[in-house]
């Protein structure tokens, strides 16, 4: 009798840790997201040709599964069928990993929504003086001061250089979790569901459309858009929240008040951009 409950105490043990390996969590407004872990899809980032010819070979091309262009660098998703696949697919990897290629998981939220890791964060200061403690940090810490939101003068995006001090998700948090910032969260990019799955999404800080402020409070801002465009703001389910036109000279002013906290869509035309709601 005792040896069966030893046995017992042993399974549960072994899967209660299962478990935890396969999750894992960012912070939002201060509080945990689960995320679970994908074993068989992975990104990989790559800032030149020379990087990118790197994944031209053994079973990379034929495990390939899309391609996200940002302006400077390019992130290449790969996902196994089957454990002979992913065998194969995380000895390729690995060397990656070895010649210092940003290879990293990837992640399903609660809804089910894919999430692919980039190299980008958003981080929030506390105050205005904050910032050359940021740039401390980022210096120290290997990441690059992507840009300042516009309109939001505390938040800024960062990139990772490199995952010597952890993947997206891991270096976010222990941003955050040194207590210098406000926030600290990855930027992951993600398919779209229903409707939105057919359209591009595009990087709006190329064109001339300009949406503020993004995190957004209390009222979302739309700027520059085609006249009389359409817009249309979903959730990660592809649930239809609102819908409103822009004014003649491309503009719209809209509350988001009655929103939870979160990530959604907002879809201007054919371009679709990531928005977060944050009280």
């Amino acid at each position: 009798m005792k040896t069966k409950l030893i046995l017992t105490f042993i399974i549960i043990c072994s899967f209660l840790q299962l478990a935890s390996a396969q999750q894992t969590f960012y912070y939002s407004g201060g509080s945990k997201v689960t995320l679970h872990l994908l074993e068989d899809m992975f990104s990989v980032t790559t800032f030149d040709n020379k990087q990118l010819k790197a994944l031209e070979v053994g079973i990379l091309p034929s495990l390939k599964l899309k391609e996200l262009n940002k302006v400077s660098y390019r992130v290449s998703v790969f996902k196994s069928n089957n454990s002979k696949e992913r065998k194969a697919l995380l000895k390729e990897l690995n060397a990656l990993k070895e010649k210092g290629l940003i290879v990293q998981p990837c992640y399903k939220d609660k809804s089910g929504l894919e999430l692919i890791s980039g190299i980008n964060l958003n981080v929030k200061l506390k105050q205005t003086q904050d910032l050359a403690v940021l740039k401390d940090y980022a210096s120290k810490h290997n990441m690059l001061i992507a840009k300042q939101y516009e309109a939001m003068p505390l938040w800024y995006m960062l990139s990772i250089q490199s995952i010597k001090n952890g993947n997206v998700v891991e270096q976010a948090n222990k941003m955050y979790e040194t207590g210098l910032f406000a926030s600290a969260s990855p930027d992951f990019f993600f398919e779209a569901k229903e409707s939105i799955s057919a359209l591009e999404e595009a990087d709006l800080s190329q064109s001339k459309t300009l949406i503020f402020p993004n995190p957004v409070s209390e009222c979302i801002i739309i700027r520059g858009a085609s006249p009389n465009s359409k817009v249309v703001m979903t959730n990660l389910k592809g649930e239809k929240l609102f819908q409103a036109f822009c004014n003649a000279e491309g503009e719209l002013k809209h509350s988001i008040l009655i929103y939870p906290d979160g990530l959604y869509l907002l879809q201007i035309g054919r371009v679709v951009e990531k928005v977060y709601i944050k009280k």
